[in-house]
């Protein structure tokens, strides 16, 4: 991102035996880490937008969970069940429900990169630069799985309990 350090780069080519001349373009240069730039934020902005519908999307379901099996969780309560029983298996529903969307937006991820990378491909040709889509690692897409799996699960948790707490209906 140092605009030096391109030009450092074009003078130690330029010392090169078999170099007559080395062009480059600090302006062109600047331009593209702008324009990266102001991609960027509007990016950060829909991710984080994309979380908060993603918990509130979790909040609603259980909330609704909670309110379609009422009766079914006063009795539960009436027999003596703690309330970590009757949150368990919503909580995982919860978390498997987050872990296979991670799944799938992971593979719609890779499909979506590996149907643009020729033409990308194509495009960086054109200025005589090879591309390829670095591969992100296995660890990082389990990484990712497994957080959405915990994030469901807290989520689950943490608003059915609040549900459960608030007692009994009328």
């Amino acid at each position: 991102r140092d605009p030096a350090a391109i030009e450092r780069a074009a003078a130690a080519a330029r010392q090169w035996p078999g170099v007559d001349a080395v062009q480059a373009d600090l302006q062109w240069y600047r331009r593209l880490i702008a324009g990266g730039n102001a991609i960027a934020m509007p990016m950060l902005a829909l991710a984080a937008l994309t979380l908060a519908l993603v918990f509130l999307a979790l909040t609603a379901a259980a909330a609704a969970q909670v309110e379609l099996r009422r009766d079914e969780m006063d009795l539960l309560t009436l027999i003596g069940a703690r309330r970590a029983f009757i949150v368990r298996p919503y909580a995982y529903a919860a978390a498997l429900t987050l872990a296979l969307a991670a799944v799938l937006a992971l593979a719609l991820a890779t499909i979506t990169l590996a149907t643009t990378e020729p033409t990308l491909a194509g495009l960086a040709q054109t200025s005589g630069e090879p591309f390829r889509w670095r591969a992100v690692p296995a660890w990082a897409l389990v990484l990712a799985v497994l957080l959405a799996t915990l994030f469901g699960g807290l989520v689950g948790t943490l608003t059915l309990r609040r549900r459960i707490g608030r007692g009994h209906r009328s």
